[in-house]
């Protein structure tokens, strides 16, 4: 089973993505903050990752920037 990481603030969006992911055969872990996604990126590993460019606090690009390889 893939593991999905979901960085989104929005509850509503990202309620919905997580059960559309789920319902599809998809292990979700959903995030809301940018700098627990930070955390959670040094210790882990996901086969995909869906980022929220606009979070608060630590950006989705800043996130984005750090872990690109």
């Amino acid at each position: 089973m893939s593991h999905l990481l979901l960085v989104e603030d929005d509850r509503v969006i990202g309620s919905s993505l997580k059960t559309i992911f789920e319902d599809s055969g998809y292990q979700v872990t959903w995030l809301q903050h940018g700098e627990l996604a930070q955390q959670i990126l040094q210790a882990s590993s996901f086969d995909l990752i869906i980022l929220d460019l606009g979070l608060p606090q630590v950006s989705g690009l800043e996130i984005l920037q750090k872990f690109a390889y």
